[in-house]
C-alpha cells in the first residue's frame, strides 16, 4: 500500500510538471521545470483526447510542416477535426481584441500564436521537438501578447505611442505570432479538466 501510494505521489508531481512549465509560459517564463516528464505530457495530452498512437511519421512529417493549415493535417490526426475546431474557434475568439493580424504564408489570422502553441505542444508530445524549443518559443509569444494588449490598452496618445515603440523593439525581428493574455493559463486550465478547450 505505502509503495501504491509512492508511485501515485512520484506520478502526481511528475504530471504537475507539465501544468508548472504551462504556468510558466504564461507568465513569459521559457524555463523548463525540473519536475517535466515527456510521458507525463503524453497522459495529460492523452486525457485531454490526443491520439498518440496513430502514425508517428505521417503526423511528425505534417507538424514540421511552416504553414498552419499543412501543420493542421497532423493535428487532426491527433486531436480529430470536432476538438480541433472547437479549439480554433476559442483561439479566434480569445485572440480577437487582443492579437494583431498576422500573415502566415499569405493567410492572415490574429489567433496563429495559440495555434502553433498547440501544433508545438503535440510535436514536443511525439517527440519532434525538444521542450526546451518549445518552452522558449511560446514563452516569447506569451510576452510578445502582453506588451501587445498593453500597448492597446493605453488611454493617453503619448503612453500608446511609447508602449507601441517598446512592443515594436520587444518583437525586433522576430517572426513568432502573439499569444494573448491569459490565455497559456486557461489552456493549462482545460488540460486539468480532461479538454482541448478552455470553457
Amino acid at each position: 500500500m505505502a509503495t501504491e501510494t509512492l508511485l501515485g505521489s512520484e506520478a502526481a508531481q511528475k504530471e504537475a510538471g507539465v501544468y508548472i512549465l504551462l504556468d510558466r509560459l504564461a507568465k513569459g517564463e521559457g524555463s523548463v521545470p525540473e519536475e517535466f516528464d515527456l510521458d507525463s505530457l503524453k497522459m495529460v495530452l492523452t486525457e485531454a483526447g490526443a491520439n498518440l498512437e496513430g502514425s508517428r511519421a505521417t503526423v511528425e512529417s505534417s507538424l514540421l510542416r511552416e504553414k498552419y493549415k499543412n501543420r493542421r493535417d497532423g493535428l487532426v490526426l491527433v486531436w480529430g477535426e470536432g476538438a480541433l475546431a472547437e479549439f480554433e474557434d476559442w483561439a479566434q475568439e480569445v485572440s480577437e481584441l487582443t492579437c494583431p493580424k498576422f500573415t502566415n504564408y499569405g493567410n492572415e489570422s490574429r489567433s496563429f500564436g495559440l495555434k502553433q502553441m498547440l501544433a508545438e505542444l503535440t510535436q514536443v508530445a511525439i517527440g519532434g521537438l525538444a521542450v526546451e524549443d518549445f518552452a522558449r518559443r511560446t514563452a516569447k509569444r506569451a510576452k510578445f501578447g502582453v506588451a501587445y494588449a498593453r500597448y492597446k490598452g493605453a488611454a493617453a496618445d503619448d503612453e500608446k505611442a511609447r508602449l507601441h515603440e517598446e512592443y515594436k523593439a520587444l518583437k525586433g525581428k522576430s517572426d513568432l505570432s502573439n499569444i494573448p493574455p491569459g490565455a497559456t493559463g486557461a489552456f493549462s486550465s482545460a488540460l486539468r479538466s480532461g479538454s482541448l478547450r478552455p470553457v
